[in-house]
């Protein structure tokens, strides 16, 4: 869709300098939201993740910049020109879709771990009420994110921690526990964690220990703490003792 927003908003400017169409004011809000946030993008630079502002800011861009094309091909161009777009359109449709793909059943740089179907004896082995922990240090040669939304939405479960900048924007109340719990969470997954570690996983209320045989601690389970309430050649679930 970028290419699409690209060439409307092009053909749009064009419109509005050389034929002096006139646009409402509302709309010209709408444009300057846009223009805004392609400048910011382009000429401001923060440092914070990676320059966090650069990426957020073109969001907006996409969001107006989507209406102001829609309006733009609707008022002014021709039958000809709205198939020339529709065609452009369906073209940058392939590739998020791939994309998609990419993420739901994997690609040579990414593999889902835990799979869909031990993803699915997760659903079907865990209560609603339980928060889940899995390893999510496990995948981190494989995605360029820190973060998978892919279990918790596949699953339908509550996780009790994701990655730390997911856990700073949505559970800020946590504090300098984060990197603690992150901490924590590697050991426990290379088998190595401490009592306190394992005070912590609990303090975040992690009912349901997801372990596959992709971790570390699979082939040895040294934490007495724990009961497996499932075990099978891929998956094993633990509770913490009571």
């Amino acid at each position: 869709w970028f290419p699409v927003i690209i060439i409307g908003l092009y053909c749009l400017i064009f419109e509005i300098l050389l034929k002096r169409i006139k646009i409402d004011p509302s709309f010209r809000v709408i444009l300057s939201i846009c223009l805004g946030s392609i400048f910011v993008s382009l000429f401001i630079h923060s440092s914070i993740y990676n320059d966090d502002l650069g990426w957020r800011a073109i969001l907006l861009f996409v969001l107006t910049g989507t209406t102001i094309v829609t309006f733009y091909v609707n008022e002014y161009c021709s039958s000809f020109k709205k198939a020339i777009f529709i065609f452009i359109a369906l073209i940058g449709i392939i590739e998020p879709l791939n994309f998609s793909k990419m993420l739901i059943f994997g690609a040579d740089y990414y593999r889902p771990r835990p799979s869909l179907k031990e993803l699915n004896k997760i659903t079907h082995q865990t209560h609603k009420q339980d928060r889940l922990l899995v390893n999510i240090h496990q995948n981190e040669t494989f995605e360029p994110w820190g973060g998978n939304l892919l279990p918790p939405v596949m699953v339908n479960r509550k996780f009790c921690f994701q990655n730390i900048s997911y856990v700073k924007t949505f559970g800020p109340n946590w504090g300098d526990k984060v990197e603690l719990m992150d901490h924590a969470i590697r050991q426990f997954y290379n088998g190595k964690a401490n009592d306190k570690d394992l005070a912590l996983i609990k303090q975040f209320q992690c009912n349901a220990i997801i372990v596959t045989r992709y971790d570390p601690v699979w082939s040895y389970m040294p934490y007495t703490d724990l009961t497996s309430v499932y075990s099978d050649k891929n998956l094993r679930i633990y509770n913490f003792n009571r």
